[in-house]
């Protein structure tokens, strides 16, 4: 699924965003339940939304891997292909549960898509 004809700059299909999001959520969901926190990301909760997204998008090893194009990308762009957590992200308030936090907005966005 390494998906390199799809940048950050321009919103990606539905059917792809629905991919992502349920990878990411098992991601989330394994690194609850002790499973390896990947893509070189520090901290509780496995690393933030805007970082995994592209990780999980492209198959990187790393947030700080280039895109497949041999590109930087920036985290920003996030909310240009993934417009579901644009909203998400704007009024993201610190908590004291991030990965809970995650995990339950990826399980709405999910609901919201699955249908398609």
């Amino acid at each position: 699924m390494r998906n390199e004809q799809y940048t950050l700059d321009e919103e990606l299909p539905v059917e792809i965003r629905l991919s992502v999001y349920k990878k990411a959520l098992d991601y989330y969901i394994s690194v609850k339940n002790g499973g390896d926190n990947k893509y070189d990301l520090i901290g509780e909760g496995g690393g933030g939304v805007c970082l995994v997204l592209p990780c999980i998008l492209w198959e990187l090893d790393s947030f700080l891997s280039e895109d497949p194009k041999g590109n930087d990308w920036d985290y920003s762009d996030v909310k240009i292909a993934f417009p579901e957590i644009k909203e998400w992200v704007s009024n993201y308030k610190e908590s004291e549960d991030k990965l809970n936090d995650r995990i339950n907005c990826l399980k709405l966005y999910i609901s919201e898509l699955e249908p398609f």
